[in-house]
């Protein structure tokens, strides 16, 4: 998958949290999977890396971050 050639997702912890979290908020019918999922939790990602340091998150910190953001994005698409 392109996606996880994407540079914020250098780190597999990263990325796994990223994917729990969509899993998470798709599972729970809270948003609808699909290519703005991804591309938003990237940005989401990007800007707490902005604002910290993601490299000393761990994957559950990653996840939390996703699941409590990631459905007030714009073009998310929402159940």
């Amino acid at each position: 998958m392109a996606w996880l050639s994407s540079n914020v997702i250098s780190s597999r912890i990263v990325a796994l949290g990223i994917l729990e979290g969509i899993e998470d908020l798709i599972i729970n019918g809270k948003i609808k999977g699909g290519r703005y999922a991804f591309t938003n939790a990237n940005k989401l990602v990007n800007q707490v890396g902005a604002t910290g340091v993601v490299d000393v998150l761990d994957r559950k910190d990653i996840k939390e971050i996703v699941v409590s953001d990631l459905d007030a994005m714009d073009k998310t698409q929402v159940n």
